[in-house]
Parts: C-alpha cells; structure tokens; sequence
C-alpha cells in the first residue's frame, strides 16, 4: 500500500510540471516574453509540445522505477529510495525546464520579437515591510506543547517498556522495533523540535518579504500579494500545528500505550487532515490568482519583464533589485533573488539543511 500512495505522489509531482507549459502573466512562456503576434507561432506550439512530452516521459519512468525498487527493498530503506527519487525527479525537470527556456531565448533572439515593443520598468517594490507579530505567537505556543510532552515523558520514563515500535505501517501495524533509551525516547521530539524551526523560520521569511507591484495595475496587485502572504501564513501555522500534535503524540504513546500499540485511524487522519489542508491552500491561492489574472489581463501588458534576469529561466537574479523574497512570474506565490546574499542562506535552511537527517539515516542504515 505504501509503495502505490508514494509512487502516486511521484508520479503526480513530475506532471504537476506540465503547468509550466502554460502562458502566464498573459505573454510570459518558459520565462520568456512572447509578443501577441507570436503567441500562435508554430515554433513556439512546437517548444512546448516538447517540453510536455518530456516532463510526461520522465514523469512515468520515475514512477516506475520507484514501484519496482519498492517491491524489492526493505522497509527501512524505501523512505530514503523515495526521497531520493524526489530530489533526483526535481534535478530533471528543472534540466527540462532550462532546455525550454533557452530554446525560447534563441528563437526570440533571432527573430528579433521586441523590435518594435516598447520595454517599462516596474519600479515600485515597497509594499508589504510590515511583521506579522502573531505568527511567533503562534509557534511558541507549539514549543510550549512540546516541552510539556517532553516533561510528562521523563517524569514516566520508568513506566515504558523495555522494547517499544519506532515505525507504523498506514495500517497501525509496527514494523521496526528499537530497544528504549534515550534517543529512541526523545528522537520525535527532535524531530519534532527541527520541524517547528524550520517552518517558523519561513513564516518570518514570508512576515518580512517586500513585493514588486505592478505599474500598470497597482490595487489589484497590492490585494493579491496580501493575500498571497495571508494564505501562505495560513498554511504553514495549520500544517506546523499538526506535526506538531503527531510528533507529540509519537512522543507519549509509549507511556499510554505501551510497546507498540497505536490507536486506529490515528496515522489515516493526519495524512487525511494534511492533505485537505494542502488542497484547501492550493484552491484558495488558485481563487487569488484567477482574480489577479482577471484583472492583470485587461490592464498589464506592459512588457517590463526581462528575462536575462533569470537563470536557466528559473532562478531570479537581479543586482539591481534590493528585495530579497520576489513575486514568481506567474504571481503564484514567492521566490527568491538569488543575488542577494540572504537568500543563498534561505535557500540553504529550505534545500539543504533539511537533507542532513537523511543522509545520517543513510549513514545509520
């Protein structure tokens, strides 16, 4: 059962890329602006059919791969196959992605597209300094959870068995067993502790981030980038306070339960609760971006994007820009400006850091 539901998440991953295939901002495919007349190109349809057949292609071989190697693995080592999988999955669409971008680069270089288009700069970057004190609030209060579970575990400590589970199926049944310490105690706490940081960190990145505003549409603009940060924030707190609650509640099992005993639907209403929070996230900022995009189309054409700005059609880079969180070509969410010093080390807390306990359970294994 795990093998199917992880390798439907892969496989959904992967296609979840051919909505980069799309036109966004009204004239902006693959990062790069396409002038109305050239929208119906033949060579432009061609660059993107090819784009699609790719991410389709590598998509289903990934999944593929993943469900035979699941069968075949053990348990233990099927988590770390799926992650790894994951990261090598993003490696080669974002290749893709860049193969696209710069065949679209080329074509708009030779042909000459913004020879007789008037190029505007978007100036006006000060909305949205303002800290949003509620949000650490809200974290300490997680942190204070914690630390009382983590009390009430050394205080019982005696009264956990010698022998207790580490790991569920999503059936409820253990299959991996630790004998009882310290570490195997408190390792969901640390878990747990880790998690909370990390999330708090990036409700501060998006408390603190300033937006680009729009000049040829400024009051939508301002709404949709409050909106977005609101949804975002939203999104983080809900899903922070359910790991939260799971990771305590892994915490103290063994002194309720005993050696390996886990209620019923326990680990089903997590994935179950998560994944409607998610959905509702997605649908919510989805709803934000119609709206934008209703607006933008009648009032934003002004062609002040530049794509010599991005790397590989991806990575925002612009010297000139002071910001270090920036609005996503599509206005779906953030991204950052990789020139500014503080967002290599965001980008290391997000990416990076979060690798190291897989690869001391790699180690470990």
């Amino acid at each position: 059962m795990e093998a199917v539901i992880t390798t439907i998440i892969l496989l959904c991953t992967g296609l979840l890329f051919l909505l980069n295939a799309r036109y966004i901002r009204r004239n902006i495919l693959f990062s790069v602006y396409v002038p109305d007349s050239k929208r119906n190109d033949s060579k432009v349809r061609n660059i993107a059919q090819t784009y699609k057949r790719n991410v389709f292609i590598i998509s289903i071989l990934f999944a593929v791969i993943h469900l035979l190697l699941m069968t075949i693995l053990q348990s233990e080592l099927q988590f770390i196959l799926f992650t790894i999988l994951i990261f090598l999955l993003i490696i080669a669409m974002i290749w893709i992605y860049r193969s696209a971008f710069n065949q679209m680069r080329f074509l708009k270089e030779k042909e000459d597209w913004m020879a007789d288009i008037k190029m505007y700069k978007a100036v006006d970057t000060s909305l949205m300094d303002e800290e949003n004190s509620k949000s650490s609030y809200f974290y300490i209060i997680q942190l204070v959870m914690l630390a009382a579970a983590i009390i009430y575990v050394a205080i019982n400590y005696n009264a956990i068995p010698d022998t207790i589970a580490t790991h569920w199926g999503l059936n409820g049944v253990p299959d991996d067993w630790s004998d009882k310490n310290i570490i195997t105690v408190f390792f969901p706490s640390g878990i747990a502790l880790f998690m909370i940081f990390v999330l708090w960190g990036s409700s501060k990145g998006l408390s603190l981030y300033q937006s680009n505003v729009s000049p040829a549409n400024k009051e939508a603009s301002k709404k949709y980038a409050t909106d977005t940060k609101r949804n975002n924030e939203m999104l983080l707190h809900v899903i922070s306070f359910i790991m939260t609650i799971l990771f305590i509640f892994i915490l103290v099992r063994p002194v309720l339960f005993g050696k390996e005993y886990m209620p019923p639907y326990i680990m089903e209403s997590i994935i179950f609760i998560s994944i409607v929070v998610v959905i509702f996230g997605i649908v919510q900022q989805i709803s934000n971006d119609k709206k934008y995009r209703a607006s933008a189309a009648l009032n934003d054409k002004a062609p002040y994007h530049n794509e010599k700005n991005y790397i590989w059609g991806l990575f925002y880079y612009n010297k000139e820009d002071d910001n270090v969180w920036v609005p996503k070509l599509s206005e779906f969410g953030m991204t950052l400006n990789m020139a500014r010093p503080a967002a290599w080390f965001i980008a290391f807390m997000i990416i990076v850091f979060p690798i190291i306990p897989i690869v001391i359970m790699i180690i470990m294994t």
